[in-house]
């Protein structure tokens, strides 16, 4: 079941493969890497394969 969260600021989905450009900007950089449970992605593609 795919559930999707809509408030006036803010929306909750699933992850998209469209989406794999923004993740990757935010997951390799080693500033916010260092409180997440993955591993720091160093390509794009890495994001899609996740």
């Amino acid at each position: 079941m795919r559930v999707r969260i809509e408030t006036e600021r803010l929306i909750l989905r699933p992850f998209v493969p469209e989406d794999y450009e923004a993740a990757f900007k935010w997951c390799g950089d080693p500033e916010v890497n260092e409180y997440m449970i993955y591993p720091l992605y160093k390509c794009a593609e890495d994001a899609l394969l996740t």
